[in-house]
């Protein structure tokens, strides 16, 4: 696959992570035109669903979104006009 045209990432470590509470994280991905989306998540020594109380260590978390654009471009919106002669 060709790679996205816009793409956002980031990567977190810690030596140790401890949650009070179950997480309740949400990725919402929007887009005016047909675009393709693509999510990527990958975690070191972290569950997907985290117990409170309890104490991860050695934790790597990587996130990435990337969005390819339609190949065609979408005709303009402009309501701008021509001055008349």
């Amino acid at each position: 696959m060709a790679e996205p045209d816009v793409e956002i990432a980031a990567r977190v470590r810690a030596k140790e992570l401890r949650f009070d509470c179950k997480s309740r994280a949400r990725v919402v991905a929007h887009s005016n035109s047909p675009a393709h989306v693509e999510l990527l998540s990958e975690r070191d020594n972290l569950p997907d669903a985290v117990e409170p109380g309890v104490t991860y260590r050695g934790v790597a978390v990587r996130w990435r979104a990337g969005v390819t654009l339609p190949s065609e471009p979408r005709p303009s919106r402009s309501t701008s006009r021509a001055e008349p002669s």
